[in-house]
């Protein structure tokens, strides 16, 4: 059986990752825009600035661009939350020790279980 600490280090890696992509894909939304923009004026040299972005954006390539941008960050926060319930699990490991060792410490005091007579 895989240690928490090990799954817990596999899933930060993971989910740096899955961010990279998902931070990636977001940062490149506006250049995108700005190419398709640019195809659309090429091929309309008429075409003014304002109606090339509003094709821009209703363009099948945009909207395939923001699809995957939103799944990439939906995927990263899934996995962001695998994150937070291992380390949520050790805590909680952590909480039931130290009750543990609590309780056999005023439970059995001096070896005598808590009887000082």
């Amino acid at each position: 059986m895989q240690k928490l600490s090990e799954k817990l280090y596999l899933a930060k890696k993971e989910w740096s990752k899955l961010d990279r992509i998902a931070s990636e894909l977001e940062e490149t939304k506006k250049t995108i825009l700005g190419c398709i923009i640019q195809i659309f004026i090429q091929q309309d040299h008429k075409l003014s600035i304002a109606k090339a972005e509003w094709l821009a954006y209703a363009s099948s390539e945009y909207v395939k661009h923001i699809k995957e941008m939103t799944n990439a960050r939906m995927e990263a926060n899934m996995k962001y939350a695998e994150v937070q319930g291992i380390i949520e699990a050790i805590k909680e490991i952590e909480r039931a020790n130290i009750k543990n060792s609590m309780e056999l410490k005023y439970n059995n005091k001096n070896g005598y279980g808590g009887n000082e007579f």
